[in-house]
């Protein structure tokens, strides 16, 4: 009876630790491979997402296929107004100055036409070019076409290198292009920065905002205004300027490829080192309206702007050539025709700091 007991007692041990062996070989299973079961079971998940999400971010690329570099490409359909806007950024890379005559663009068996701002261009100097389209359903994924650029490359002397005098050799360059759709159009400007003869602290306002030949090249490089509605603005500049607001826009630093303009050291005696900038973008009317011009400065300054089919630069100011010795404000309202439109905003930093703000009204239609 007593051996039977303890017989039962033993079995219900064993059991126990059997049950617990069992139980401790389980935690120990889970822990050893739980980790790699949590892995493969995400690895699923992310494999299902990839299969089945029809929406996915495309690669944005842009090839040349010749030493007229393409830095950025951007495509917007407008949907309501039935046109698409393709922009791209090039870059100069030959040793001599280049001229742009004409840019298309291939799209779908669609073409589309359009201009480039600014149109000449010394070496390593940069371009906004922008092709309009008549039709605007390309599709909502990834867009894919070519493009071709005329131009005539400079062919002179040293002595020649500007846009007058050069001797230009007709040529032909292009490349292609994959790009998502853009759900809002956006408006970058591309700069060039000069600076002029140590013996020249000013100069007179320019027929057309092209930098004089006798110029240095000290900078190229670009910005991205702020776009609301129909309005373009940025508010840049150096010194006391920064944090002050104009245009409801809070005034930073220019961007660190275009440092030299941050200088808060331009000199106010002989010998000068006195600046001038260019700051190049393009906008697309698809019908007539009246835009207005703003801008605060401490400098002289000149906007000028050109439809694709006018032969003259348009100035919109008649008398903001000229330093201050304190903020001004210049506005200008003008009806303008429906079409693609280059404009520029021309400055030159003659003494101390400066502040550059400007606010285009009435874009885009």
């Amino acid at each position: 009876m007593l051996r039977g007991k303890l017989m039962q007692i033993s079995f219900k041990k064993l059991k126990n630790e059997h049950r617990s062996m069992k139980g401790q070989a389980t935690v120990e299973f889970m822990s050893t491979y739980g980790f790699m079961f949590l892995v493969l079971g995400i690895a699923i998940f992310a494999i299902f997402i990839l299969t089945t999400y029809t929406n996915s971010i495309q690669d944005t690329t842009c090839n040349t296929f010749s030493n007229v570099a393409c830095n950025f490409v951007e495509y917007y359909p407008n949907t309501t107004y039935g046109y698409g806007v393709l922009q791209l950024s090039i870059e100069n890379g030959q040793s001599t100055p280049i001229n742009i005559t004409q840019i298309s663009s291939n799209v779908s068996g669609t073409n589309g036409f359009g201009s480039c701002a600014p149109s000449f261009l010394y070496p390593a100097q940069e371009s906004l070019c922008k092709i309009i389209f008549n039709n605007s359903n390309f599709g909502s994924q990834v867009t894919s076409g070519v493009y071709s650029i005329n131009l005539g490359y400079c062919n002179s002397g040293v002595t020649s290198l500007n846009k007058t005098s050069c001797m230009y050799n007709s040529s032909i360059y292009g490349g292609s292009f994959s790009v998502y759709p853009a759900n809002q159009e956006i408006t970058p400007f591309v700069s060039i920065v000069g600076q002029l003869p140590s013996n020249k602290q000013t100069i007179s306002e320019l027929s057309e905002p092209l930098l004089p030949y006798n110029y240095t090249v000290v900078q190229n490089g670009d910005f991205v205004g702020f776009g609301s509605g129909n309005t373009l603005s940025y508010a840049l500049g150096n010194g006391a300027y920064l944090g002050n607001t104009y245009f409801g826009l809070t005034t930073v630093s220019y961007p660190g490829i275009l440092s030299s303009l941050n200088n808060e050291n331009i000199a106010c005696s002989s010998p000068y080192n006195s600046l001038l900038s260019m700051s190049y973008t393009s906008f697309y009317m698809y019908e007539s309206n009246t835009i207005t011009i703003d801008t605060y400065t401490n400098n002289a300054i000149q906007v000028y702007y050109k439809n694709s089919k006018w032969q003259s630069w348009v100035p919109a100011f008649s008398s903001s050539w000229s330093s201050t010795s304190g903020v001004t404000e210049y506005t200008s309202s003008n009806l303008i025709p429906q079409g693609s439109y280059q404009l520029a905003v021309v400055q030159e930093n003659s003494c101390g700091s400066s502040v550059q703000a400007l606010r285009i009204s009435g874009i885009y239609s």
